[in-house]
C-alpha cells in the first residue's frame, strides 16, 4: 500500500508541474496545431556519424564501442548522458579524462564529418515544407553547434522553426519531458494542439511523460521499441497534415 501511495503522489506531482507550466504559454487561436520535430533520426539522418563520433574517441582509450551497446547508451541521448553511462562502464579506461573533454572531442569528431544537404532523410524537406503553415519547434538531445548548420540549411530553402531546443537549454535530457515542455513554450501551443515526431524509445517516452501526442519513425527504432507511441509509421514522408490531426482527435493524454 505504501509503494502505491508514493506511485500516486508522484503522479499528481507531475501532473501539477505539467499544469503549471501550460498556464504560463501565451495561448494562440485554438484551431492551429505545431509540431515538435526530434531531430537526429527523424529529420537528419546522422545517427552513424554520432556512432562513429563516439566510437572514434572511445577507441582512443580502449572502449571498443559496440553497434548494441551504442543503442542502449547513446540512443535519443545527449552526449553527456551518454558518456555517463560509459564512464561507469568503463571507469578504468576513462578515469583519466573528464566528460567535458570527451565531449568536446566527439562534437569536433561529428563537425569534421557532416555535410547539412547530404543528412536530411529523403522527404523530409518536402514534408517540413507541406507543414510549415504549422508553428514548429526542433527538441533535441543534440547541442547547439551541430544542429545550427542544418537549421540554417532549411531556412534557405524556406523551413523556419519557432524555437530549437537543445541539450544545452535542458537540466535533464529525455527521457525526462523538460525539453517538449520548452517546445511547447517555444510554439506557443496547448498539448491538445501539439504532436511530437519521435524515432527513439526514449524520445516517446518523454513526449508521453508532457501529456503530449507522439507519432513515431521507424527510422532507427523497431515497432516494438516505439509501441508507446500513439502511431508509428515507417517515415517521414509518411507525416501528413490530416494524419496529424487524426492522431491530436485521439490522444487522451494531453491536459486541458
Amino acid at each position: 500500500m505504501e509503494y502505491k501511495r508514493v506511485l500516486f503522489c508522484l503522479s499528481v506531482i507531475q501532473k501539477d508541474r505539467k499544469r503549471k507550466h501550460f498556464s504560463n504559454i501565451p495561448r494562440r487561436g485554438g484551431s492551429m496545431l505545431g509540431i515538435l520535430w526530434d531531430y537526429n533520426g527523424v529529420i537528419a539522418q546522422d545517427e552513424h556519424l554520432h556512432e562513429a563520433a563516439f566510437r572514434e574517441v572511445l577507441t582512443r582509450y580502449g572502449v571498443v564501442l559496440t553497434d548494441q551497446l551504442y543503442g542502449q547508451c547513446c540512443l535519443g541521448r545527449t552526449d553527456a548522458a551518454g558518456f555517463e553511462e560509459f564512464e561507469l562502464r568503463f571507469m578504468e579506461q576513462l578515469a583519466t579524462v573528464s566528460i567535458e573533454e570527451l565531449i568536446a572531442k566527439k562534437q569536433a569528431v561529428y563537425q569534421r564529418c557532416v555535410v547539412p544537404k547530404e543528412i536530411l532523410y529523403p522527404g523530409a524537406v518536402e514534408v517540413l515544407r507541406s507543414l510549415n503553415g504549422s508553428p514548429y519547434a526542433i527538441v533535441t538531445s543534440s547541442t547547439r553547434s551541430e544542429v545550427t548548420p542544418v537549421v540554417a540549411y532549411l531556412a534557405g530553402l524556406g523551413v523556419h522553426f519557432s524555437g530549437v531546443i537543445t541539450a544545452e537549454d535542458v537540466a535533464k535530457g529525455k527521457p525526462d519531458p523538460e525539453g517538449y515542455l520548452k517546445g511547447l513554450h517555444a510554439i506557443k501551443l496547448l498539448p491538445a494542439q501539439v504532436v511530437v515526431i519521435e524515432d527513439s524509445p526514449s524520445g516517446v517516452e518523454a513526449a508521453k511523460a508532457a501529456g503530449l501526442a507522439c507519432i513515431a519513425l521507424c527510422h532507427t527504432s523497431t515497432e516494438e521499441r516505439l509501441r508507446e507511441a500513439d502511431l508509428i509509421v515507417p517515415t517521414i514522408r509518411d507525416i501528413t497534415l490530416e494524419l496529424i490531426r487524426n492522431v491530436l482527435g485521439k490522444n487522451k493524454s494531453a491536459i486541458p
